[in-house]
C-alpha cells in the first residue's frame, strides 16, 4: 500500500502526463504540409479571381462592340474596307502596301 504523500505523488505525477499527452494532441493532429497545401491553393484561388474579373472585362469590352455594331450598320461596312479589303458592287479598291511591307 502507498502512503499518502506517494499516493498525491502519483496522482500529480498521472495528471501531469495526461495534461502533457492532451498539449500534444493539437500538434499530432495538424500537419504542417497542410498548412503550405492551404497557403497555395488560396494564392490559387486568387490568381483564378483576377483572371475571371479579366475576362469579365474582356467580355463587357465585346458586348459594347456588338451593340454599336448592331445599331450601325455603317461600322460594320467600314470594318470590311478597311480590314478585309472589300468593296461595293462597280467599286475599284487600291491597296498601297506600307513602306517595308511587299513594297519592291
Amino acid at each position: 500500500m502507498l502512503t499518502p504523500a506517494r499516493a498525491w505523488g502519483a496522482r500529480v505525477g498521472l495528471a501531469v502526463a495526461v495534461a502533457a499527452a492532451l498539449a500534444a494532441i493539437p500538434y499530432a493532429v495538424t500537419d504542417r504540409g497542410a498548412t503550405r497545401q492551404v497557403s497555395a491553393l488560396e494564392a490559387a484561388l486568387a490568381k483564378t479571381r483576377a483572371e475571371i474579373a479579366a475576362l469579365e472585362a474582356d467580355n463587357a469590352a465585346l458586348i459594347r462592340d456588338i451593340t454599336a455594331l448592331r445599331r450601325s450598320p455603317e461600322k460594320i461596312a467600314d470594318i470590311a474596307r478597311e480590314k478585309l479589303h472589300l468593296a461595293r458592287p462597280n467599286e475599284l479598291v487600291i491597296v498601297i502596301p506600307e513602306a517595308g511591307k511587299g513594297a519592291p
